[in-house]
């Protein structure tokens, strides 16, 4: 029998569990999930936190609407060329959450696009 870190209950640990903190209530697993997290970003402070996803979404998100851009420059071009009046701002907002949907891993097999480097965004936020 251990005793629970959490709610200090007694339970019975599982024999593949090294070193048992809590039992098996959701709310003592849950807390004892954000000690973990909270102990493994002490030991490794140089690890990026939540700006580096905030930074890499930010740039998934410039990259989508360079594309979607790009795509509707030649629509628009297109239109033009051939005498058919597009409403691009419901086509551009349509196209921006198709290839949002997609996503950019997706959408690099269609469409080469080099990438804004990591260490720029760092520099202006």
């Amino acid at each position: 029998m251990k005793c629970c870190e959490f709610c200090l209950a007694e339970f019975h640990p599982r024999p593949q569990v090294k070193k048992p903190r809590a039992c098996s209530r959701f709310e003592c697993q849950k807390l004892r999930q954000t000690q973990n997290e909270k102990e493994w970003r002490e030991r490794n402070p140089e690890y990026p936190g939540e700006k580096y996803y905030e930074i890499k979404r930010s740039q998934r998100k410039r990259r989508i609407q360079s594309i979607t851009n790009s795509l509707i420059k030649c629509i628009e071009v297109g239109g033009k060329l051939f005498g058919i009046e597009i409403i691009m701002e419901d086509f551009s907002r349509i196209l921006e959450e198709l290839l949002f949907g997609l996503g950019v891993r997706r959408i690099n097999k269609f469409w080469n696009f080099t990438s804004v480097s990591f260490s720029d965004d760092l520099a202006t936020s």
